[in-house]
């Protein structure tokens, strides 16, 4: 019964304040609504893919959105260093890279440094993963790539 009255109530001021108030054009939001400030978007990011990345980074406040192809690339500041997640038109994560400050590597990978390019001019180095949980590092030095496996272990020069 109470519930009846407070319902009838709500009704009835609604009716009034609508009899008394001049009738607004109706607008329609297209803007993407998440946690983020979402900027740079070349296009909508659809809200499914916002779902995921807010489930997966929920304390990320300023994300950058850029499109390759069909899928979406979500650029961060991360604890660690900048962060790209690449994620698919269906939301699903395909891949992540990791900026990395040389003192958080693998201490295989920092042997391999000191040991062989020692005095070399290193630039950034990065942790990629793949969806299947793959982990390779990469550093930067004189204008080639040095990979590395998850466990820092020297792979190949690209």
């Amino acid at each position: 019964m109470l519930l009846l009255l407070a319902a009838w109530q709500s009704c009835s001021r609604s009716n009034n304040a609508s009899a008394n108030v001049t009738e607004q054009p109706q607008t329609h939001d297209t803007t993407v609504v998440s946690n983020q400030d979402t900027t740079h978007i070349p296009g909508q990011v659809p809200g499914h893919v916002l779902s995921k990345f807010n489930y997966y980074f929920p304390s990320v406040n300023k994300v950058e959105w850029e499109t390759e192809g069909t899928n979406y690339k979500a650029t961060f500041k991360a604890e660690q260093g900048d962060k790209s997640v690449f994620f698919s038109a269906d939301g699903d994560i395909l891949s992540s890279t990791t900026e990395l400050n040389t003192n958080s590597l693998p201490e295989a990978m920092l042997t391999y440094i000191s040991s062989k390019l020692n005095g070399k001019k290193m630039g950034k180095a990065v942790m990629s993963a793949s969806e299947t949980g793959n982990i390779t590092y990469e550093i930067e030095v004189e204008g080639k790539q040095y990979i590395f496996d998850g466990s820092g272990n020297f792979l190949k020069i690209e």
